[in-house]
């Protein structure tokens, strides 16, 4: 059977495994095996709820859960058929988000930005919508037309007099 405590502390044992020491209740502490699935490293907060269940070996008991107590965040509540990840600071409130929605939408949230690290590029197929300013340290490329409100690029004019033009309209030219 399977019991639900309170997280005290993570720690290291001495054979540098990941442990957890959990309050059962009524003042009975324990020191149990960190357990999470592959691929993934999170450490649960002190006051999160610890799911725990017997095991075979020298513990005899091992963490296989735990459960934000306030279990809230900012976007939408979770439907059937979503997965939302969320990251805490040390009070407990939700610092960044991923809610990968049911209707195939992905939504990312964070309070002190995103970086996406990639040494191959990174490729977006489909329209992008900026709501904010664009900055860039290197080159903007196009292999179409970049317009600014109505103005392209690539076909706009203008209208201009010198010794050099006198039509007065004419392409722009290579930059000087």
């Amino acid at each position: 059977m399977g019991r639900i405590g309170r997280l005290i502390e993570s720690f290291f044992n001495d054979r540098s495994v990941r442990n957890v020491s959990v309050n059962l209740g009524a003042d009975n502490n324990v020191d149990i095996a960190h357990s999470q699935p592959c691929n993934e490293d999170s450490l649960p907060l002190p006051n999160d709820f610890v799911v725990s269940v017997p095991v075979e070996g020298e513990d005899n008991i091992a963490a296989v859960g735990y459960v934000d107590p306030t279990n809230q965040g900012e976007s939408s509540p979770v439907q059937p058929g979503e997965k939302r990840i969320y990251s805490r600071d040390s009070s407990g409130a939700i610092v960044a988000e991923a809610h990968f929605k049911a209707d195939g939408t992905l939504y990312i949230k964070s309070k002190q930005g995103i970086t996406v690290d990639s040494s191959n590029g990174v490729r977006i197929i489909g329209t992008v919508i900026v709501e904010g300013d664009i900055a860039a340290t290197g080159d903007i490329t196009a292999d179409g037309d970049v317009k600014a409100g109505a103005i392209s690029l690539l076909t706009h004019t203008h209208n201009y007099t010198t010794p050099q033009h006198p039509s007065a309209v004419g392409p722009t030219g290579v930059p000087q």
